[in-house]
């Protein structure tokens, strides 16, 4: 039995910068999501944030939608994947986050609005 969630991951941010590199016929969307993590030090609630780097593939007619992503809250969904590359006869490899959806939050107000009031 295989697990289906594994190599999986889904995060929620807001989208710090958008870049894009134009190849032969798509487009490589490189994301940047502000992530944030509360802890507890003593009786005091303390934020930490990083900068998430994640990579989607994308059609060139979306590089316009996806530049106009910045300040949003998303939440995305993808996988884990492996950068493997070689420096002066050595191999090395980084991890990298592969999304696969990308969706809105929606923002409070939105919920109110759906509501009625």
């Amino acid at each position: 039995m295989t697990n289906k969630l594994m190599n999986q991951f889904q995060v929620s941010g807001y989208v710090a910068k958008v870049s894009t590199k134009d190849f032969k016929n798509s487009v490589l969307a490189e994301i940047l999501l502000s992530v944030r993590h509360a802890t507890k030090k003593n009786d005091e609630t303390v934020y930490e944030s990083a900068l998430l780097p994640c990579q989607r593939w994308i059609r060139t007619d979306q590089k316009e939608e996806y530049a106009n992503m910045k300040g949003q809250l998303v939440t995305c969904t993808g996988f884990f994947g492996i950068d493997a590359y070689e420096t002066g006869g050595e191999k090395h490899s980084k991890i990298t986050f592969i999304l696969k959806d990308i969706e809105d939050v929606p923002s409070k107000d939105d919920n109110n609005e759906e509501d009625g009031e």
